[in-house]
Order: structure tokens, then sequence, then C-alpha cells
């Protein structure tokens, strides 16, 4: 629900805010997990994201569109490895089933 936004986050939320509103007016929501704002910086810093990412963004010029969308693919390169974790961790939450 969107009082979950400091928890999941925005999208998140909104996703739940959709399932629990829209699916009983026959909208179809794809279904799906998500994790805790809280869990992510925990993954970000024990995987030493965190100072990867900072690296990236210090001094950054936001002003500068060519040293905006180099940081933004560096950055995306990093998040491929938040998204193989995500797939490792969806393969684990199935098998529970």
């Amino acid at each position: 629900m969107m009082h979950d936004v400091g928890l999941v986050g925005g999208k998140n939320a909104s996703l739940g805010e959709m399932i629990s509103q829209l699916s009983q007016a026959g909208v179809n929501v794809p279904a799906g997990f998500s994790t805790t704002t809280k869990a992510y910086r925990e993954f970000l810093v024990t995987n030493g994201l965190v100072d990867r990412i900072n690296h990236v963004l210090d001094g950054l010029d936001i002003d500068d569109i060519n040293a905006l969308t180099a940081a933004g693919k560096n950055n995306s390169r990093l998040g491929a490895l938040c998204r193989a974790t995500g797939y490792y961790f969806a393969s684990g939450v199935r098998s529970l089933q």
C-alpha cells in the first residue's frame, strides 16, 4: 500500500496498491515480489556497491549530459549484479513453494 513507500519504495508500493484496488475490478496486475529498501541497502553495502556507485556520482556534473549518460551506464552494469542476485533469490523462493 502507499503507506509502505518508505519500506518497499514507490514502485512496489504502487504495485501493491494496484493489486489491492484494481484486481477486484478485473484488472490484471502481474504477480511478483519485492524486497524492502532496508534489505536492498544492506545488499549494496555488503557487496561493496555503495562505494562504487558513490565513486561514479562524486563530482558528477549534472549539467553534462555525456557525463550523466556515462554514469548511468556504469551504474546500470552494477545493477546487473543486483538483477542476477534477484534471479537467484526468486529461484530460491519458488523452490520453497
